[in-house]
C-alpha cells in the first residue's frame, strides 16, 4: 500500500512539474510577440475584412451608419425590410473608399417611419465610381452572406453617438 501511495505522488509530481514547463514555454512564446502573461492578449473587433453597424434611429429621410470597414472601394445601401429580408432600395452613400469610416449618413428617397425595419448593406462599387443596384453587388463574407445590419425606426431612439474605429 505504501508502495503505491509513493509512486501516485512521483506521478503527481511530473505532471506538476510537466505543467510548469508548458506554462513557462507560453510566457517565453507570449513575451516574445509583445504580449506578457499578465496582460490579456485580444482581438480585432471585426471576424471579417468588411463590416458594418447600424443603431436604431428616429424617423426622417436620412440615416447615419456608425461603423463600417470596407476591404475594397464601395457603398453603404440603405434597403427597406420585406418582412424578413432586406426589400426596395432606400438610398446609398456616395463612393466610399476601402478602409474605415464613421457616421455616414444616406439620404433615402422617402420619410421612414416609427416601427420600420431597415438593412444597411455593404456593396462593392465595380470601378466606375457610382452606385447601380445591377452592378455594384453586395459585399459577401468568407461564409458566402451578404454583410449588413438591420436596424429599426424608433421615434425614441437617439441619433447615433460618434463612434471610433
Amino acid at each position: 500500500m505504501k508502495l503505491t501511495s509513493s509512486i501516485a505522488t512521483v506521478v503527481v509530481l511530473i505532471l506538476v512539474a510537466i505543467g510548469l514547463f508548458l506554462l513557462a514555454g507560453e510566457r517565453e512564446e507570449n513575451a516574445g510577440h509583445g504580449g506578457s502573461s499578465a496582460e490579456p492578449q485580444t482581438s480585432a473587433l471585426f471576424a471579417e475584412n468588411s463590416a458594418i453597424f447600424a443603431t436604431d434611429q428616429p424617423g426622417g429621410n436620412t440615416v447615419t451608419v456608425s461603423a463600417l470597414v470596407l476591404e475594397s472601394d464601395g457603398y453603404v445601401v440603405v434597403h427597406e425590410g420585406a418582412g424578413t429580408v432586406p426589400g426596395a432600395i432606400l438610398g446609398s452613400s456616395e463612393l466610399l473608399r476601402a478602409g474605415g469610416h464613421e457616421n455616414v449618413g444616406v439620404k433615402l428617397s422617402r420619410e421612414v417611419e416609427s416601427g420600420e425595419a431597415l438593412y444597411a448593406m455593404l456593396h462593392a462599387d465595380n470601378g466606375d465610381g457610382s452606385f447601380t443596384a445591377n452592378d455594384d453587388a453586395p459585399v459577401i463574407d468568407s461564409a458566402g452572406a451578404i454583410i449588413m445590419m438591420v436596424f429599426r425606426i424608433d421615434l425614441n431612439a437617439e441619433l447615433p453617438a460618434g463612434v471610433s474605429l
